[in-house]
């Protein structure tokens, strides 16, 4: 026995009622534009179902192109039906957000059907015409129903309105065992949407901020604890970065991060136990293996350095730093000093091309080719892998360039190594007598003494600047270092400025025919000497009158104002900086572990994961097994004066204790704790 539902499916294909509705929709086109076949859809839903009309705000135009865009949709159905239930179940997702109840969906079906009849006329609406579409509409009205329902509960219908207060009570009619994929993930046949980006993305920094806080908070009954971090970071491994480039998102990764912990309130020998539940933000090797994925390397790269003030960060990156990014950051540098000192002993103390200085060079430019070749090798790997970035250029004037490199390119100091080192190599290979790389018999066409002077000179100076990445290690030096490197920019553009007015008065008068300025560059070098004071204090003279006083006017004009500008603004933003270098020489550091994490085997990697013991439950107090995924510290009890201190944030609940239940609502005493403030 056929059911009728298939029976109507089978008929529609001996009958052809695809081709039925695919020509009379073409023959609507062509009667009609887009505004008034749009149109026309419209006025019959404000016929049948007035009380929908309130959906629709968008100017005349664009609605009526989005109802003979769906309707377009809806044909597709006949030519590619799996494409065109992808596509339908997007619409549906996005009309959940618009607010759409499932019950809607026979009106617009209604509103659909009278306007093409409308837009057809009488005379071409046939029984067999009618009969395709209402089939049409029966397939499509029953899938976009299931769609509707299923995406349609309390929680959304609280982010349909922007209600906090329903947000908070569907929560409080949650079941505890499914509170938490409620809050992270709601099922539209086969399409997740996520409550939490939906607040965040459609600006409810409120609703977004009560869900990060319900997840995150810890509640008992008396069979377990009920802890939402894992769901969070399962349904939202990227929920770090998506609040990090959001510059409204501050307050909403401030309570992530203050989620992630937990503190005792008994104090044993001035120590109390803390929990930092950091096994998401540390990163698990074998489900991702690009650590520049990773929490850490996200801040490192987009997140703001108040955030490594945090001591959930802090303590991620001390987990990190101790655990293998110092003594390999070390290891590196070793070897980056020794290849200096060879070099400056082998060039600077001794110029002996042969016996042992000629052996210490053939070292040095070993030793240097093979740490160019391994850094060419790696940053080949990395472009083959994927393992990229986008370098933003700042240009003078602060124009973005974006470049696309190798990850270990994005290291300045790396960039600079590269060719160093193979200049080193060849220079000490030619300086040596146990390697001849030219032909003596063309002892005319060999590299000449100067060029040789110049390459060795430049070598060693940048190899000595260099050397300053080590001084990483000293936060204090370290952060001087930032400071500079933070200020150069704006002395950089400063600088240029002052560059374009002196060639404008430069310009000027040459034009005067004034003495000394007889064409522009030696116009705009005579003025240079001016600015720093060794020119010759009588040019300008021999021209127009009004020379002496283009001369004197660029002296004021960039020495009185612009460097005075310029140094008063280096002072304000030196101030700025210095007060939070520290946090600077921290992101720092987060990103040499990444870097330095980014160059271990995925094995070593995995062992390391493996070694935090987050599969290890932390206990509350002696015997009390609470949540796992972190680590436990005692810290000094002097931490209670911390800000981020709250002394056992668990939410315990007695009496009777299942799954189904909802957790008893604490809302009558917040409201109380909220009159007590006030």
């Amino acid at each position: 026995q056929v059911s009728s539902s298939m029976m109507r499916t089978l008929t529609a294909l001996e009958n052809e009622h695809g081709a039925t509705v695919r020509g009379s929709w073409e023959e609507c086109k062509a009667r009609l534009d887009t505004v008034d076949l749009g149109e026309g859809i419209f006025q019959e839903l404000a016929a049948v179902a007035p009380y929908l009309v309130h959906l629709f705000k968008r100017p005349q135009r664009i609605q009526a192109a989005q109802f003979v865009a769906a309707v377009d949709i809806l044909v597709g159905f006949v030519d590619d039906p799996s494409s065109f239930f992808e596509q339908l179940k997007q619409l549906a997702i996005r009309h959940i957000k618009y607010g759409v109840k499932a019950e809607y969906a026979r009106a617009f079906g209604v509103a659909i059907l009278r306007g093409v009849k409308r837009a057809m006329g009488d005379d071409q609406w046939t029984a067999e015409v009618a009969a395709a579409w209402e089939l049409l509409w029966d397939r499509v009205c029953s899938f976009l129903t299931r769609c509707l329902s299923a995406g349609t509960n309390l929680v959304i219908v609280a982010l349909v309105n922007g209600d906090l207060d329903k947000a908070r009570e569907a929560m409080d009619c949650a079941p505890r065992g499914k509170r938490f994929s409620t809050l992270t993930r709601v099922d539209v046949n086969g399409s997740v949407l996520s409550p939490l980006y939906w607040a965040i993305r459609d600006g409810m920094p409120d609703i977004a901020l009560f869900f990060i806080e319900d997840l995150l908070t810890i509640r008992a009954d008396r069979h377990k604890y009920y802890y939402g971090r894992e769901d969070l970071f399962a349904s939202h491994p990227d929920i770090v970065e998506v609040l990090c480039k959001n510059p409204q998102a501050d307050a909403l990764t401030e309570a992530l991060f203050d989620g992630l912990m937990w503190h005792s309130n008994n104090v044993h020998d001035g120590r109390l136990h803390v929990n930092y539940y950091i096994k998401e933000l540390y990163g698990d090797p074998e489900l991702e293996p690009n650590v520049w994925r990773s929490a850490l390397a996200t801040l490192a790269l987009y997140g703001p350095p108040s955030a490594f003030k945090h001591p959930i960060f802090q303590k991620l990156l001390q987990s990190k730093w101790d655990g293998f990014g110092h003594s390999m950051f070390c290891a590196m540098q070793v070897l980056y000093t020794l290849i200096l000192v060879l070099y400056y002993v082998s060039f600077v103390a001794d110029d002996e091309r042969c016996g042992l200085n000629g052996v210490v060079r053939l070292v040095t430019g070993t030793l240097a080719m093979a740490a160019a070749l391994w850094q060419i090798v790696l940053a080949l790997c990395q472009s083959y892998y994927g393992i990229t970035g986008v370098v933003l250029l700042s240009i003078p004037f602060r124009i973005p360039l974006g470049v696309v490199v190798p990850r270990v390119l994005m290291n300045p100091w790396n960039v600079s190594r590269i060719p160093t080192y193979l200049v080193v190599a060849f220079v000490s290979f030619e300086q040596s007598c146990f390697v001849d790389l030219q032909d003596e018999s063309h002892s005319g066409e060999r590299l000449s003494s100067n060029a040789l002077d110049t390459c060795m000179s430049v070598v060693a100076l940048t190899l000595g600047l260099q050397w300053l990445e080590v001084l990483t290690l000293h936060h204090r030096v370290a952060a001087l270092m930032l400071i500079i490197q933070e200020l150069a920019v704006d002395i950089a553009n400063a600088l240029l400025l002052c560059l374009f007015l002196i060639v404008v008065c430069a310009a000027a008068l040459v034009l005067s025919r004034a003495g000394g300025f007889e064409d522009l560059g030696q116009g705009t070098a005579t003025l240079v000497k001016l600015q720093l004071g060794i020119g010759d204090q009588a040019v300008g003279s021999g021209g127009l009158a009004v020379s002496a006083w283009l001369v004197g006017l660029s002296v004021v004009m960039i020495q009185t104002v612009v460097l005075n500008i310029m140094v008063a603004q280096l002072v304000h933003r030196a101030a700025g900086v210095s007060q939070s270098a520290h946090l600077f020489v921290r992101k720092k550091l987060a990103y040499i572990c990444i870097e330095m994490e980014s160059l271990l085997p995925l094995r070593s990697r995995i062992r390391l994961y493996q070694a935090m013991g987050f599969d290890k439950p932390l206990d509350f107090d002696h015997g009390d097994d609470g949540p796992s995924g972190g680590i436990q510290t005692k810290e000094l009890a002097a931490i209670r004066s911390d800000p981020k201190y709250v002394a056992d944030r668990i939410q315990r609940f007695t009496g009777e204790a299942s799954e189904h239940d909802p957790w008893p609502s604490r809302r009558g005493e917040e409201d109380e704790d909220m009159d007590v403030e006030d």
